[in-house]
């Protein structure tokens, strides 16, 4: 093991200190420690102007390049000014200072509530920060969209991001059926893109998603990394789960016509169930708060009963 002195200094600005819980997670080329909550006295810790010092353990995770702080957002002022965090190897007398001078607040510039720090050397970064432009489509089928909070963690040669949420969309509503959203997400360099994990918390009206696929631009090596899904991320369809791991796809063994293919297979193994049968199909209009029922007889019902035995349910947007 390995024990660190860490040092944290909340900036001088108003309304800087937090209520929130905060972590630390440290990167070498060995490994990460994983998230390491910075504990002591409650309601003393990160207030504005004070520095605060704490003694952490980590197994050997060799050759220090950067790290991630962050917090829960939690209670009555979670937002935070983090000035700058500084590291003791106790281990091998390093030293290292990460300075970040940023709002860490889901009401303030990026709205990210962590920061990425690389370790610098003669005063300039040994990776560059990276700022991943992140495009999520969200499927065109029935439903496809989603009002619950989407959360993406990407893992590459470098590390990993951590779990962030899709917050800022460049389109004013994020998720919509047939949409592809574009995200920021910051972070130092990763190197090789392999794979993501996905998903939502499972909060809001009709949570459930059909994910179509990610695509996440380096500008650093102008790449394009592409993450097929086209599935479900929802508890009452598909296998029910609401997140999902995705590899990478290479395009060069993988071509567009092939995605295509697959895009149109699993489509179908999505919806099929609805042109079965003896199915019945019941949508719900948000504008009258009415129903319509198709019945597997042809039969159209436009009074349908919410209460009726038919329990499938489909909401359609009305648009002038």
């Amino acid at each position: 093991a390995r024990k660190w002195n860490v040092s944290v200094l909340t900036s001088d600005v108003p309304s800087a200190g937090t209520s929130s819980n905060v972590y630390i997670t440290l990167y070498g080329d060995h490994g990460c420690s994983g998230p390491i909550f910075l504990d002591g006295e409650k309601g003393k810790l990160f207030q504005r102007g004070n520095e605060d010092i704490f003694t952490i353990n980590t197994g050997n995770i060799g050759q220090l390049y950067k790290i991630r702080i962050g917090h829960t957002n939690t209670g009555n002022s979670p937002a935070w000014h983090c000035k700058e965090v500084q590291l003791l190897n106790l281990f091998s007398g390093e030293q290292f200072s990460f300075p970040a001078y940023r709002w860490l607040a889901k009401d303030q510039a990026d709205g990210e509530i962590c920061v990425e720090l690389p370790v610098l050397q003669q005063g300039q970064p040994i990776l560059p920060v990276t700022v991943y432009k992140v495009h999520v489509t969200t499927g065109d089928l029935w439903n496809a969209g989603t009002e619950a909070d989407v959360y993406i963690s990407v893992y590459a040669e470098r590390g990993d991001t951590g779990s962030r949420q899709l917050l800022r969309s460049q389109k004013s509503k994020k998720f919509l059926k047939g949409q592809t959203d574009i995200f920021a997400v910051e972070a130092v360099h990763l190197g090789y893109l392999y794979k993501i994990v996905i998903g939502h918390n499972g909060l809001g009206l009709g949570n459930g998603w059909f994910l179509d696929k990610v695509v996440i631009k380096d500008p650093v090596t102008d790449l394009d990394y592409t993450f097929l899904c086209h599935r479900w991320l929802d508890q009452g369809q598909d296998d029910g789960n609401i997140a999902r791991e995705l590899s990478v796809t290479d395009a060069s063994t993988f071509p567009r016509r092939q995605e295509l293919e697959l895009k149109r297979e699993k489509t179908w193994a999505a919806e099929k169930w609805k042109f079965q049968k003896g199915i019945t199909l019941q949508f719900y209009n948000r504008l009258t708060h009415g129903f319509i029922c198709l019945y597997p007889d042809s039969r159209v019902d436009a009074l349908g009963d919410k209460k009726n035995k038919y329990g499938k349910v489909f909401s359609i947007w009305m648009r002038a």
